[in-house]
């Protein structure tokens, strides 16, 4: 009679370790939602700013057209600035 009355206490006892790591496992799920969520909000703001870096190296080069050397030379050097700022963007979004 006690054979009956073990199995379901086992039984019991097993369903609440199950029910407890559900719940860890419900909660871990929300926790890496919220992390994707940020995460993806990151990369909206990383690929906005490649956007608007993008724009600002077209402005740059239109701007170099009625330049001298010297200041041809001074604006190549911002812009490679400007690509390499967007080379780290792009290899950041990428990683």
């Amino acid at each position: 009679m006690n054979a009956p009355i073990e199995t379901i206490q086992r039984i019991g006892q097993k369903l609440h370790h199950l029910i407890r790591q559900r719940d860890g496992l419900l909660r871990e799920k929300d926790r890496l939602q919220q992390e994707l969520g940020q995460k993806q909000q990151q990369i909206d703001a990383y690929a906005e700013k490649v956007n608007l870096l993008e724009d600002q190296v077209s402005i740059l080069k239109n701007a170099t057209l009625n330049m001298d050397e010297k200041s041809k030379k001074d604006f190549e050097k911002r812009i490679n600035g400007f690509v390499k700022d967007i080379d780290k963007v792009i290899s950041h979004l990428q990683s």
